[in-house]
């Protein structure tokens, strides 16, 4: 048969079958036919409960036997694909964890730049504040100086009585 998604076939139970695919070394890709009753006993393992319901046990393949190079070349190949997938996983999973690294950090840098903006806006209020404040120190001492420099008092040397 083709390729191509084929009708499955009746089986002895009058039901339309299930169509599988094998992966045994012998049969890589290969599909085949089964009855849909005996299919939902195995998957529920109650294969001994009623003889009844085993269904008819229809089995066929549906595509033709490959090659001996298809049989030796498909499970290796198959091998690749699993390992790729498996390296696109971690590939994947690792991507993610670094991602939540990086938003982890880019957090943490909004969080210093903030600490950073409002430090220097601390900064910029205490040299102000020491700007104030060396300015009322100046004025005062300005104001002192031109109120005693009519008092020359204060500006000379204690003398010594001389006698």
């Amino acid at each position: 048969m083709p390729r191509s998604n084929p009708i499955p076939p009746m089986c002895g139970c009058g039901l339309s079958t299930i169509l599988k695919t094998s992966w045994t070394p012998r049969n890589p890709g290969r599909r085949y036919a089964e009855c849909p009753v005996a299919q939902v006993m195995d998957s529920s393992n109650l294969v001994k409960l009623l003889v009844i319901a085993e269904g008819c046990k229809y089995w066929k393949w549906i595509d033709e036997e490959m090659c001996p190079h298809s049989v030796e070349i498909i499970p290796g190949l198959l091998r690749r694909i699993n390992q790729m997938e498996k390296q696109l996983t971690n590939a994947e999973e690792s991507a993610q964890k670094w991602e939540c690294k990086a938003a982890k950090l880019q957090t943490k840098v909004r969080r210093l730049e903030i600490m950073m903006q409002q430090h220097a806006s601390r900064e910029r209020k205490f040299a102000a504040a020491l700007a104030i404040t060396y300015g009322f120190v100046l004025a005062g001492f300005a104001v002192w100086v031109f109120e005693n420099l009519g008092n020359n008092d204060l500006l000379q040397l204690p003398q010594k009585d001389v006698l």
